[in-house]
C-alpha cells in the first residue's frame, strides 16, 4: 500500500492555476482552496448547492475574507464540467472514485489497486487524445 503522502511535490508547490483558486501540497492535503486559504471547494459545495450562497458567507464568509463569490464558484464548475471526451472521462471516474470512500472507510484512490489502474489508463486515453492534435 502506497504512503498517503507519497503523491504530493516535495518540496510542497503553491500552484495558482485558475483565479482566486490554489493548490499547495501541504494545505488541505493538496485540495483546490479558495486563494491562499484552507478552505477547499469540497467544503462548501454541498452548502451552495444545497442551502445557497448565503449559508457559504454564514459558516465560512469566503466573499468577507476573500472576495471568492458565487460568481467566482459557479465559473470555476462551469470551466471544470466543460471538459469533454477523454478529459470528461477522467473527471467521471475521479468523482466515483472518492464517492467509494463514503462507505466509512478512508482510501485515496491512488491506494485502491482498482481505481489505481483504472484512473492511470484513463491518464494515458487523455493523453493520446492530445497526440492526435
Amino acid at each position: 500500500m502506497k504512503k498517503y503522502y507519497e503523491i504530493w511535490r516535495k518540496p510542497a508547490t503553491q500552484t495558482n492555476g485558475f483565479p482566486k483558486l490554489m493548490v499547495h501540497d501541504d494545505i488541505v492535503t493538496g485540495s483546490i482552496n479558495v486563494r491562499d486559504s484552507r478552505l477547499p471547494l469540497w467544503a462548501i459545495i454541498g452548502t451552495a448547492i444545497c442551502q445557497g450562497w448565503d449559508a457559504v458567507e454564514r459558516g465560512w464568509s469566503p466573499g468577507q475574507f476573500y472576495g471568492y463569490t458565487k460568481e467566482d464558484l459557479a465559473h470555476f464548475l462551469y470551466c471544470l464540467l466543460e471538459q469533454r471526451g477523454e478529459f470528461g472521462r477522467l473527471l467521471l471516474l475521479l468523482a466515483k472514485a472518492e464517492s467509494s470512500d463514503r462507505d466509512g472507510s478512508f482510501a485515496c484512490w491512488w491506494n485502491k489497486p482498482y481505481y489505481h489502474k483504472k484512473v492511470k489508463a484513463q491518464l494515458e486515453s487523455c493523453l493520446k487524445a492530445l497526440e492526435l492534435v
